[in-house]
Order: C-alpha cells, then sequence, then structure tokens
C-alpha cells in the first residue's frame, strides 16, 4: 500500500479520474445526496490517499480557506479495514509537519463523530443539516 500527497496540478487524469469516481460513488450514489461534488476548492486542495495497486483505499483533501485550515471528503472504500483511520492520521501529520498549521477544521456527518473525536478533534457546533444529512463542526488543535 502507498500513500500519496499531490496538489490538483500534480495529479494525472486517471489518478484524478478514479478519486472523482470513489467520492461520487460514496457522497452522491451511496450516500443518495444529489449535490456538486466536484467543486473550485479541489484546484487549492492537497490530495491524500492511500493506493494498493489500482485502487484507492482511502481518501481526504486538505486546504486553507479564510485562513483555516479544512480536512474533507474523507473517505474509506472499504468500511472497518482501519484506511479511514489511517488517512486521517496522514493528513494530520502532513498539515502539521509540512504545513505548520495550528488547527484543522472538519465538517463532519454526526455518525462519525466518535471516530473523529478518537483522532483529536472536538466538536465546536450543534448538529446542522447540509445536503439533507446531518453534520458537525470539529477542531483538531496542535497539542
Amino acid at each position: 500500500m502507498n500513500t500519496h500527497i499531490k496538489t490538483f496540478e500534480q495529479l494525472t487524469t486517471k489518478e484524478l479520474f478514479h478519486i472523482y469516481k470513489l467520492r461520487v460513488d460514496i457522497f452522491v450514489v451511496e450516500q443518495q445526496c444529489p449535490y456538486q461534488e466536484i467543486d473550485d476548492i479541489d484546484l487549492k486542495s492537497h490530495h491524500i490517499y492511500l493506493k494498493q495497486g489500482k485502487d484507492i483505499l482511502a481518501y481526504c483533501r486538505i486546504y486553507k480557506q479564510n485562513d483555516v485550515y479544512h480536512i474533507g471528503r474523507v473517505i474509506a472504500a472499504i468500511k472497518h479495514k482501519g484506511y479511514g483511520t489511517q488517512i486521517m492520521k496522514t493528513a494530520i501529520k502532513f498539515a502539521t509537519q509540512k504545513l505548520h498549521v495550528q488547527s484543522i477544521n472538519i465538517e463532519a456527518q454526526t455518525y462519525a463523530q466518535q471516530f473523529y473525536e478518537k483522532l483529536g478533534f472536538v466538536t465546536t457546533s450543534e448538529p446542522f443539516d447540509e445536503d439533507g444529512i446531518q453534520h458537525i463542526k470539529m477542531k483538531y488543535t496542535v497539542k
């Protein structure tokens, strides 16, 4: 298994295709949530993914918006194998060691709250609806 961290410009067209396919398969089709999955944030993100052979096992992106760093689009292609934890730990390490961030914000689906808490995130909002799915804002602060 290999970990890749690339800017949008560094991604090949095949890598981008596989990333978009995974994101649409999960966030639009599986979760039955029609929304604009591909957005301008992709252009300014670092795309982080775990790959085995030609398969992407986990993915997330990290980006800066309004002087705040965010992690989003967190996906594990296969549940309960530790890929989600691995991709998040990689993203946090990259953000803190390479981007020198002091904090990271996420908007998590409420069912994943405990998953993110185990990684050190704390809830900073009440639940809210985003595209028909309950979310909460959470924050990771470097200790």
